[in-house]
């Protein structure tokens, strides 16, 4: 099986079924997600219609209470009855009962699913209007503290109860969940409430009218997340979890995904209470059509990748015979047989390659010629390394005889010259060692100075302030000392003015060595400024540079940029603060084998 994953015509296959796979799977998932998307959008947008006209349907049944109790405490025979004092039975009951034909009954009959309605005021007087079978003996309001905590307002105070106040058929007492509306008014000085206990029917009633799926539910719940109305009885009266308060809490409408029951949850508020409605919809009722685009685009990738693998096997081995057939013609050039040819047939891209494989056969004999040519140049570039070591030989053997002349002469100056031009010398010519530390680079330099003192007198001085923690650093051969010849070339030889040079070398950021070079010389323009840092900027090229030709600042700042290749190493050229030129090298203080093959490389 491996060796067959290994030949063209497999590979050949796979890819086909690559292509295929990347163009259909994205599709197919793309499609797949869309539609879920668009789906749970419809469903979200749908159920919050429906949620929205459940709302008005309840905000306008709770209006119609409003104005209901509205017209009943601001009549004149309710603020007759608010203002009774306590005590004058006859009197209570009398305004009470013009209340009751006035505004109670009409109310009541409009509005059967009212229970009963409570009458309170501040003088202890309270009366009660209930159907049949009515509220249990010894009932009164004041024992009902959410209805004493209700302030004056606008808008009735809802909220449900379970209440154990009313009788049954059997006139017994029993328990039922009911709705409170509740109203605290005041006349005057006197003030009072109007309790009306409704049945949760009505209510149920509008929240079965939302029918989303199956088994879709919807349900009411307070600002507290307690749930109000409910089609299950067990449901009433107990809270929501805490994740789902915290989603419905924080906005007025809104849906999500409740992956612990794998519901879509849908809710608005109700404005007349601040009471949340709330849907669910089970998602495996939602995502039915999803699931069957599912299926169609599973099926669909399936077959495809089946008829794909089925034409590339006939296609494959259409295509491959003949590239098999330049494989054995290489397989023969493995063992020697240089004189096998590829036979072409046929034109199109696998012809050109047999052609080519010929043409390579043609030019292996002249290949191998170039190649021995060029081992012979090799040859001879050794031999004249070794000639040239041999005349510095020649030279440090000539400098020590002149060297050993003025010492016996008592030449001391003459002695002094030879012996840094001999070290200069011997220092420049070695090709074994192109990194150095920086304390060698400062002797070469010192001896250099030394020789132009020699020819300058005191018209030549210098300063070296070098930290003693950059000595050892190794860095590059021969960059400093070109760079004060630059100096002694455009002053003292050009000007005749004396030459004062100060070297100065330290750490920077303990990572990179920084050495300042800065002389006394004349002043730069700024165009001339610009025309070196193109010069310098050119050379970061290895192509501009071998044109250049050049040996001196550019030479350094080549070397430097080649051998070390971080962004801060190279060389800047300014204009001194105390006059003349201010030449910067700046390199890091590491270097390893890949840095010294670079460097022996640009040399």
């Amino acid at each position: 099986m491996r060796t067959k994953l290994k030949s063209i015509k497999w590979k050949f296959i796979l890819i086909l079924i690559m292509v295929i796979s990347l163009a259909t799977i994205p599709i197919g998932w793309l499609s797949y997600t869309q539609t879920s998307k668009n789906m749970m959008k419809d469903v979200e947008r749908f159920s919050s219609q429906v949620l929205t006209q459940v709302n008005l349907n309840i905000d306008r049944y709770f209006r119609e209470y409003e104005q209901g109790v509205f017209l009943l405490g601001s009549s004149s025979e309710f603020s007759n009855w608010l203002q009774a004092e306590q005590g004058k039975t006859a009197e209570v009951v009398l305004r009470f009962r013009r209340v009751e034909e006035k505004y109670i009954k009409p109310l009541i009959a409009s509005h059967p699913e009212i229970l009963s309605m409570t009458f309170l005021n501040e003088n202890g007087n309270e009366m009660h209007y209930s159907r049949s079978p009515g509220l249990r003996s010894g009932y009164t309001a004041r024992n009902d503290s959410e209805l004493l905590e209700v302030p004056f307002k606008k808008q009735l105070t809802a909220y449900i109860r379970k209440s154990s106040d009313y009788l049954s058929n059997d006139s017994k007492s029993m328990e039922m969940q009911v709705i409170s509306l509740v109203k605290k008014l005041r006349y005057g000085t006197s003030s009072g409430y109007i309790k009306i206990d409704i049945s949760l029917e009505p209510t149920l009633a509008i929240l079965n009218e939302i029918q989303l799926g199956e088994t879709g539910v919807g349900f009411i719940t307070n600002e507290a997340g307690m749930i109000m109305a409910h089609p299950n009885d067990d449901k009433v009266m107990t809270l929501l979890s805490r994740k789902w308060m915290d989603k419905m809490m924080k906005s007025s409408s809104g849906a999500w995904m409740d992956k612990d029951s794998n519901e879509m949850v849908i809710f608005e508020t109700i404005p007349y209470t601040n009471w949340k409605s709330v849907a669910t919809v089970p998602y495996d009722e939602i995502a039915e059509g999803v699931y069957r685009t599912r299926d169609l685009t599973i099926l669909i990738v399936t077959s495809s990748l089946i008829f794909v693998s089925l034409l590339g096997i006939v296609l494959s081995s259409s295509i491959t015979n003949r590239i098999l057939s330049l494989r054995r013609v290489m397989a023969q050039t493995q063992l020697g047989h240089f004189q096998a040819r590829v036979k072409l047939e046929g034109d199109d891209e696998v012809t050109d390659l047999g052609r080519a494989y010929n043409k390579l056969l043609d030019r292996l004999k002249s290949s191998i010629e170039q190649l021995t040519e060029s081992r012979v140049h090799q040859q001879e570039a050794v031999l004249s390394i070794l000639q040239s070591q041999i005349n510095s030989h020649f030279l440090y053997n000539a400098l020590e005889s002149i060297n050993s002349m003025a010492t016996l002469s008592d030449h001391k100056e003459i002695s002094a010259t030879t012996l840094s031009l001999a070290n200069m010398l011997r220092y420049t010519s070695s090709h074994q060692h192109s990194i150095v530390t920086i304390q060698e680079e400062l002797d070469h330099l010192s001896d250099y100075l030394r020789i132009m003192e020699a020819l300058y007198q005191d018209d030549l001085a210098w300063e070296f302030h070098v930290s003693e923690d950059v000595k050892d650093v190794p860095c590059l051969k021969a960059i400093l000392q070109p760079i004060v010849e630059n100096s002694v070339k455009h002053v003292l030889e050009t000007t005749g003015n004396p030459l004062h040079v100060v070297v100065t070398a330290a750490r920077m950021e303990d990572r990179f060595i920084r050495i300042i070079i800065e002389d006394n010389g004349r002043t730069f323009t700024q165009d001339q400024l610009n025309d070196i840092q193109d010069r310098l900027s050119e050379v970061s090229n290895a192509d501009n540079y071998k044109r250049q030709k050049s040996l001196g600042l550019t030479n350094v700042h080549y070397r430097l940029k080649m051998t070390y290749a971080h962004e801060y190493a190279g060389l800047d050229v300014a204009q001194s603060p105390t006059r003349g030129a201010r030449v910067t090298l700046t390199f890091p203080t590491a270097i390893d084998d890949k840095t010294i093959v670079r460097e022996v490389t640009a040399i």
